[in-house]
């Protein structure tokens, strides 16, 4: 499987934290959307598919199952 064809989300509201965890991701070839909200990562579903959506260890007080119902329903 080509990497290059997975879209991946990453949501962390720290910045250092975002750039480090989507560079790597970038460096292994994965399209790489980053986010510092969950407003944004949503917009990118409406945009087009995501493949898989990350989201950082503290990325603030996210109800992450209705959260990734809400991306899924628009991806």
């Amino acid at each position: 499987m080509n990497p290059a064809h997975i879209t991946v989300a990453v949501l962390d509201r720290n910045p250092t934290d975002l750039r480090a965890l989507a560079a790597a991701l970038e460096d292994v070839g994965y399209r790489v959307l980053p986010a510092t909200t969950e407003t944004q990562v949503e917009r990118f579903a409406e945009e087009g598919a995501l493949n898989l959506v990350v989201k950082g260890f503290e990325a603030g007080n996210v109800d992450v199952i209705a959260f990734l119902n809400r991306v899924r329903s628009i991806s």
